[in-house]
């Protein structure tokens, strides 16, 4: 089991995030893709919900090279952390994820209200057609870090309990 992730974290990753998540091939080509969801497994490992066929080159790249960095913004407040994990894996999205996933663009939907963005543009940007098409990156973070414009930004965050 992974350690319990911290509080703070486990805060924030409950807010409508802009999320992408990036790999590497194995000849060290970096690769990123806007994510649809990020769930917080019972284990406390996470996992970033990624749809084919937008997301393919970054799947076949994780299943070769299994490091992984997924950034997540806070549109309202700018906020943002970057959260690295080494032992990703892809496998097939659950069935419950189709309603993550909907239930995290509606949380987002309300961080781009006040910028005058509302479902539509949400659904443009986060909607899948087809659960069949969802696949999840599952990772234990191993470290996280403030990424938000500043002069906090690079310095190191609390990813455990």
């Amino acid at each position: 089991m992974s350690r319990p992730l911290h509080p703070d974290l486990l805060d924030y990753l409950r807010i409508g995030l802009s999320i992408h998540l990036g790999g590497r091939t194995a000849q060290g080509l970096p690769l990123l893709n806007r994510a649809l969801a990020i769930r917080v497994e019972p284990d406390h490992r996470l996992s970033v919900l990624l749809s084919s066929p937008a997301a393919d080159a970054l799947l076949d790249a994780i299943r070769e090279v299994p490091q992984v960095a997924v950034v997540l913004c806070q549109p309202t407040t700018h906020r943002t952390v970057q959260i690295k994990g080494r032992d990703a894996a892809v496998s097939p999205a659950q069935p419950e994820d189709w309603l993550h996933r909907r239930e995290h663009k509606l949380r987002f939907v309300t961080e781009i209200r006040p910028f005058g963005f509302d479902e539509v543009f949400a659904s443009a940007w986060l909607d899948v057609d087809s659960p069949d098409r969802l696949h999840a990156v599952t990772f234990t973070p191993y470290g996280a870090w403030n990424q938000s414009p500043g002069p906090g930004a690079g310095r190191p965050i609390e990813v455990h309990a």
